[in-house]
C-alpha cells in the first residue's frame, strides 16, 4: 500500500476519493491501451487502497483471489517501471506472510528493469521459502556491530565518554545489533537514568538493562 500512495502521490490524510483520483491518474499514466490489462490492474489496486469502486466506476467484488490481487499489482509495477527508474522496497520479511515471498519471487523472474530490495532476519529465513540466487539474485549477510562500531554509535546518542569498561555492560547486552543499542539508549534517556553532560553519570553496570528487544 506504501509503494502504491508513493507511485499515486497519494498522502496518508487523503480522503477516498481523493485517493481514487489519484490511482486514475497514475493508472492512466501506465504505457497500455489494452482494457484487458488495465480492467484487472485497476480492480487490484483498487482494492489494495479499499476502495468502494475501481476510478472507473466499475463496483468491486466483495473479494478478490489471491492470484488477481498479485498479478495485477505485478503487472502495473512492470508498466511504471518501462518509464521510469524502479526500486521496490520491502522490509522486515521476518514478520510477512509467506505469500508475499511468492509474490517477491514472482517479480524477481519478471524481465521488467526493476531493483527489488528486501531485508529479514537471519532466524526468519527458517520456516519462508529462499529467495532463489543466481546471475541476478544476490543474498548479503550483514554482520553484527563490533564493539568499537557499537562505542561510536553510543557516544552519538548518549555523549557517552566511550570508557570501554563503563560501556562493557551494554555493549554485551546488545550483541552487535545497533536497533537495541538505540532503543535502550532512548528508553533510559527517557526514563531519566542517564544524567546530563557534564555531571556525574550512573555506571551503566548499576542500571537495570533489558537482554532482547522484546524486553
Amino acid at each position: 500500500m506504501e509503494m502504491l500512495w508513493s507511485a499515486a502521490g497519494i498522502a496518508p490524510g487523503d480522503d477516498l476519493s481523493i485517493n481514487s483520483e489519484k490511482l486514475g491518474r497514475l493508472i492512466e499514466s501506465l504505457p497500455t491501451d489494452d482494457a484487458d490489462q488495465i480492467q484487472p490492474i485497476a480492480t487490484a489496486l483498487s482494492n489494495l487502497l479499499a476502495l468502494p469502486k475501481t476510478p472507473g466506476g466499475v463496483l468491486l467484488a466483495a473479494h478478490i483471489s489471491q492470484g488477481e490481487l498479485h498479478w495485477g499489482l505485478q503487472r502495473a509495477f512492470e508498466l511504471l517501471a518501462a518509464s521510469q527508474n524502479l526500486v521496490l522496497v520491502f522490509e522486515d520479511l521476518h514478520w510477512s506472510e509467506p505469500t508475499l515471498f511468492g509474490f517477491i519471487q514472482s517479480l524477481a523472474r519478471s524481465s521488467a528493469p526493476i531493483l527489488v530490495l528486501t531485508t529479514i532476519r537471519p532466524e526468519g529465513l527458517g520456516d519462508r521459502p529462499p529467495l532463489a540466487q543466481d546471475d541476478g539474485h544476490r543474498l548479503a549477510r550483514l554482520a553484527g556491530l563490533t564493539d568499537n562500531e557499537a562505542s561510536m554509535i553510543l557516544v552519538r546518542i548518549a555523549r557517552a565518554d566511550g570508557d570501554a569498561k563503563r560501556l562493557q555492560p551494554l555493549l554485551k547486552a546488545a550483541g552487535g545489533n545497533p536497533l537495541f543499542l538505540e532503543e535502550t539508549m532512548r528508553m533510559l534517556a527517557s526514563t531519566g537514568m542517564l544524567a546530563p553532560e557534564g555531571s556525574d553519570r550512573q555506571p551503566y553496570a548499576e542500571i537495570p538493562i533489558t537482554t532482547s528487544i522484546q524486553g
